[in-house]
This record gives C-alpha cells, sequence and structure tokens, in this order.
C-alpha cells in the first residue's frame, strides 16, 4: 500500500516536471502579436492549448494532493495501531507488576523451615536446599 502510494506521488511530480516548461510556450504562443506571424486565429488556439495544460496541471497538483493526503491516512493509521498496541502492553505491566514485584520479595525472603539452622560459614547448607520444593 505505501509503495503504491510513493510511486503514484513521484509519478505525479515527473508529470508536474514533464508539463510545466510548456505553460511558457503556450503562453507566448497564445500572445496576440503570434498572429502577425502565424496568420488566421492561431493565438486564439494557443490560447485554448494554454488553459487546458492549466487544467491538466491543476488537475495533476489536486492528485498529488490527494495521494500526499492518503499517504498521511495510511501513516496516522499505522502510528494509532503501534499505539493501541502499547497501550495493551503497558496495561499488562501494570497488572502484572505488582504480582512481580510480590512473587520476587517472597522468592528472595523465603527459606525452608529445615534451613533455620545455619552452618559455620553463616550459609545455609546444601541439604536444605536439596529439600527445598523447586528442587529436583
Amino acid at each position: 500500500m505505501i509503495a503504491c502510494l510513493v510511486e503514484l506521488r513521484h509519478e505525479t511530480g515527473r508529470l508536474r516536471r514533464r508539463l510545466s516548461p510548456h505553460r511558457q510556450v503556450f503562453a507566448k504562443l497564445s500572445h496576440p502579436s503570434f498572429d502577425v506571424t502565424s496568420g488566421r486565429s492561431a493565438a486564439r488556439e494557443f490560447g485554448i492549448l494554454a488553459e487546458r495544460l492549466a487544467m491538466a496541471m491543476q488537475a495533476v497538483q489536486t492528485t498529488r494532493e490527494t495521494v500526499i493526503g492518503a499517504f498521511d491516512l495510511v501513516m496516522t493509521q499505522t502510528a494509532q495501531r503501534t499505539n493501541n498496541g502499547l497501550r495493551v502492553l503497558t496495561t499488562v505491566s501494570l497488572i502484572l507488576l505488582p504480582a512481580t514485584v510480590i512473587a520476587g520479595t517472597w522468592a528472595w525472603t523465603w527459606y525452608p523451615r529445615s534451613c533455620s539452622t545455619r552452618g559455620s560459614s553463616g550459609r545455609a547448607s546444601r541439604s536444605c536446599w536439596s529439600s527445598a520444593p523447586w528442587s529436583s
């Protein structure tokens, strides 16, 4: 989707760059003094061409603005989805954080009753930890 919009934006830019040099040429050819050189009503015909070129340039500009607006819309939708995901993650973190802190504190300070007697080094003996519920 984004690649398509970028390609459309480049194409409208190329078309605008191709059309804009013709504006000056048609403006000079539509000047009334050109009738003297070319005869009859060539200036009027070139004036019509200049008007059509101006309408084409306006259509290209409108298309460019539409593509840029669509690109902004896609970027806004992407940002909104990201915000929604972060909102969910934040909510989950807020819900689980107190339980995590409590569980961590309990695991940190909890000793099995058989470990209340410590060895000469001040540490719980190895046999004490082998009887802990989490050891296998």
